[in-house]
């Protein structure tokens, strides 16, 4: 699987999301955890330097607003699940512990994401990069 993920592009990052679990295979080039919608924090910076993931990027993933995804014509995308402050909380623990972040938001048909979530994300922006 991880070839033919690679076609066409042989530096191609490949990995096998295994929720919040150790790696599944070396046939990866780094680690990512997925959360129900919680914070979880990022792992410890020790879990990357020794045992089974030793040496891989760690990676969380989750959820802002819609459950992964936005998925009823015509509704409203849910309220941002954290408050701002939770949130920069989160994504600076993962500067700190050298952890990429990725939160996925809800997107209407339109391509618009909800006005909240992106009131929060410009809050986050400002408390990471000062503007």
């Amino acid at each position: 699987m991880t070839a033919a993920a690679r076609t066409g592009n042989p530096n191609r990052l490949v990995t096998y999301n295994q929720w919040i679990f150790p790696k599944l295979t070396d046939f990866q080039d780094y680690w990512i955890g997925e959360s129900d919608g919680h914070l979880l924090p990022p792992p410890e910076p020790e879990v990357f330097r020794t045992g089974v993931q030793a040496g891989m990027q760690p990676h969380m993933i989750s959820y802002l607003d819609d459950i992964w995804g936005h998925y009823k014509p015509d509704t409203d995308i849910q309220k941002p699940r954290f408050t701002a402050e939770e949130l920069i909380h989160h994504v600076q623990r993962g500067i700190a512990t050298k952890t990429v972040i990725t939160l996925n938001v809800g997107v209407y048909q339109d391509g618009t994401i909800s006005p909240a979530t992106l009131e929060e994300l410009r809050a986050l922006r400002k408390a990471i990069r000062g503007k």
